[in-house]
């Protein structure tokens, strides 16, 4: 069942003197107030008062912060189409069915659709393992898109930033990438993604047998074609 994923923040403006939830009636009245306490510093005062609740987002607020708001969230969905190697458009299944464009986390493949570069050594070949990872013959495959509370859930493109495990077999389709040599371990910002240990172990391996850009592009995943 896919699960929404709208996130609940609120803002956070600067008082010079806070004050208790007590004197607040929900969560809205006693952000609005500017004069509340914010124990745990994530843009969210008197989470212990009742809804309505504000949906603003805070300003300036960071993203591990947002993220340390949200649990991992479990989609269904199915693969309509490969965008490159790293990037795959799905539509959600259950109640929703909505469309998204998943851009896979802690993985990153040579570029061949990037405005103003160059195809890169490995790209093309990325893009036709991910064909292949996606497509089962001519049938779609289905698929679990599992977010990470360490990661935002939308990149700047308003991709939905996701690990994407086969449904079948419950193979991590980024880590298979990683693992034949078409995909480097990313890591976004400094923020370790929750896989991490697993898919530089895959990238280990996928050195020393010198597989896919290791062997193909002298190991450079962003070398020009």
């Amino acid at each position: 069942m896919a699960i929404g994923l709208m996130l609940l923040a609120a803002a956070a403006p600067t008082a010079a003197r806070a004050t208790t939830c007590a004197a607040s009636r929900n969560q809205a009245q006693a952000q609005a107030s500017a004069n509340t306490r914010d124990p745990d510093h994530d843009g969210i005062y008197c989470e212990s008062l009742p809804c309505p609740c504000s949906r603003a987002e805070r300003r300036g607020a960071t993203r591990s912060t947002r993220a340390r708001r949200r649990k991992a969230q479990k989609i269904a969905a199915r693969i309509t189409a490969v965008v490159d190697g790293d990037t795959i458009k799905v539509s959600a299944r259950g109640a929703s069915r909505r469309s998204y464009t998943v851009r896979i986390i802690g993985i990153d493949t040579p570029e061949t659709r990037k405005p103003g570069t160059p195809i890169e050594c490995g790209g093309p070949q990325a893009s036709a393992q991910m064909q292949r990872l996606a497509f089962l013959g001519e049938r779609r495959r289905r698929v679990w898109l599992t977010t990470d509370p360490t990661q935002a859930l939308f990149d700047r493109y308003r991709r939905l930033l996701a690990y994407v495990n086969a449904r079948d077999s419950g193979s991590d389709i980024g880590r298979l990438l990683i693992r034949a040599g078409w995909a480097k371990v990313y890591v976004f910002n400094g923020v370790p993604f929750r896989r991490i240990s697993a898919y530089r172990e895959s990238s280990k391996r996928a050195r020393r047998a010198r597989a896919g850009v290791f062997g193909h592009c002298r190991g450079n995943f962003h070398r020009p074609r």
